[in-house]
């Protein structure tokens, strides 16, 4: 029977071993991952902001392109008809000019921002081409609810309520 020799090596020895020779290049560091830039509640306000305004815009142009970058696939409308629709029903009502405004001001008075959610929230006074209420200038109350993905700000509910004329 053969017996295995223990060869105990001191750790000074093992700790010079992993030393680099002299002369050899010193091991660079590992780079670190890079992060997004991280950007402050004050620049997603203003981010969301004009969000808010272009989207005013394409409804009035019936930008439907417009509105489908904006949108979240999965976006829930509560209309100031009191009705719930999908994102795809509003596309389909623009599309076939059922919903159509001539004017649309949206004056946005909050913006707050919880990582990545961001609530707007303001008044709106719009003219509908068609509908009811077509030709009238109305007023509404809406808040618009917003979700980042993949560096992107996607609106993905909405609700509105008129605001009874005197």
């Amino acid at each position: 029977m053969h017996r295995a020799a223990v060869v105990l090596v001191p750790l000074s020895i093992i700790t010079l071993m992993a030393l680099p020779s002299p002369g050899a290049a010193a091991p660079t560091p590992a780079a670190a991952p890079t992060q997004p830039a991280v950007r402050s509640a004050e620049q997603i306000e203003k981010d969301i902001a004009a969000i808010e305004h272009q989207e005013a815009e394409a409804l009035v142009r019936g930008d439907t392109a417009a509105l489908e970058r904006i949108w979240a696939p999965d976006l829930v409308i509560t209309a100031s008809s009191n009705s719930i629709r999908s994102g795809a029903e509003a596309l389909g009502y623009l599309k076939s000019g059922q919903m159509k405004l001539t004017k649309l001001d949206r004056r946005v008075e909050r913006i707050a921002v919880h990582g990545a959610v961001a609530v707007a929230m303001g008044e709106e006074t719009f003219v509908p081409a068609a509908g009811a209420g077509a030709g009238k200038t109305l007023r509404r109350r809406y808040t618009d609810v917003y979700v980042e993905e993949d560096g992107r700000w996607r609106l993905i509910a909405r609700q509105a309520t008129l605001i009874p004329t005197a």
